[in-house]
C-alpha cells in the first residue's frame, strides 16, 4: 500500500509537469492554429535566465528566498517578453499563411533559441539546483513523505489548468496575450520539470533542465 501511495504521488507530480508543458501548446494551437515546436526551447531559455540570475548575479549575502524569488521573476518576465516579441515581430505577419508554414517558423525559432543558449551558456552540463521551496519542508500522506517542491508543481498545474479553461471560455484577448501566456507556461514547465537543476545542454532534444 505504501508503494502504491508513493507511486501515485510521483505520478501526480510528473503529470503536473506534463500538463504544464501541454497547456501552453494547447493554448496557442486552439487560439491561433500554430503548432509551436519551439515551446520547449522557450521554456529552456527562460529557465536559463532564472539560472543566470540565481547563480551568476545573486550576491552571496542575499538570503536564499530572495535569490529564488528574483530568479523566478526574471524567468517569468523574460518568458512573457519573448512571447510578446514572437507575436508582434513574427506571427502577426503570417496569420493568413498555411499552418505548415507557421509550424516551420516555430522550428526556426527553436533552432535560434538553442543556438543562442549554446553561445551564451555553452554546451555544458548544469546540475546546480534552484529549489522553489525548502528541501527540508515535507508533509507525510499515507506514510509517504512529500516534498514541498512536488506540492508546488501539483498546485501550479491545477491552478493553471483551471485558469486556462477560464481564459479560453470567458475572454477574447488577442494573439499577443495568448503568446504571452503560452511562453510563461513554457517557463513554468521547464523550471518545474527538473526542479530548477539547470540544463544538460542547450542543444538537448527537449531543451529542458535535467534532474
Amino acid at each position: 500500500m505504501a508503494a502504491f501511495a508513493a507511486y501515485t504521488i510521483i505520478g501526480l507530480s510528473l503529470g503536473g509537469i506534463f500538463s504544464l508543458a501541454a497547456l501552453g501548446i494547447v493554448l496557442i494551437y486552439r487560439t491561433t492554429g500554430v503548432l509551436n515546436f519551439a515551446h520547449g526551447a522557450m521554456g529552456m531559455f527562460s529557465t536559463f535566465i532564472a539560472w543566470q540570475v540565481f547563480y551568476g548575479w545573486s550576491h552571496p549575502f542575499w538570503p536564499g528566498w530572495l535569490s529564488t524569488l528574483l530568479a523566478v521573476i526574471a524567468g517569468m518576465v523574460f518568458a512573457a517578453a519573448m512571447g510578446l516579441f514572437l507575436e508582434f515581430a513574427v506571427f502577426r505577419w503570417v496569420r493568413t499563411r498555411e499552418p505548415v508554414v507557421k509550424a516551420v517558423i516555430t522550428i526556426g525559432v527553436l533552432l535560434a533559441l538553442q543556438s543562442a543558449a549554446s553561445l551564451i551558456w555553452k554546451n555544458n552540463q548544469y546540475h546546480l539546483p534552484i529549489y522553489l521551496a525548502p528541501q527540508t519542508l515535507t508533509i507525510t500522506i499515507a506514510d509517504v513523505p512529500i516534498g514541498a517542491n512536488n506540492i508546488v508543481i501539483i498546485v501550479a498545474a491545477i491552478v493553471l489548468a483551471f485558469g486556462l479553461g477560464a481564459f479560453l471560455r470567458y475572454t477574447s484577448f488577442g494573439g499577443a496575450c495568448r503568446w504571452d501566456a503560452s511562453a510563461r507556461s513554457a517557463g513554468c514547465s521547464a523550471a518545474s520539470s527538473r526542479r530548477w537543476r539547470g540544463s544538460s545542454s542547450p542543444r538537448s532534444s527537449t531543451s529542458t533542465p535535467r534532474a
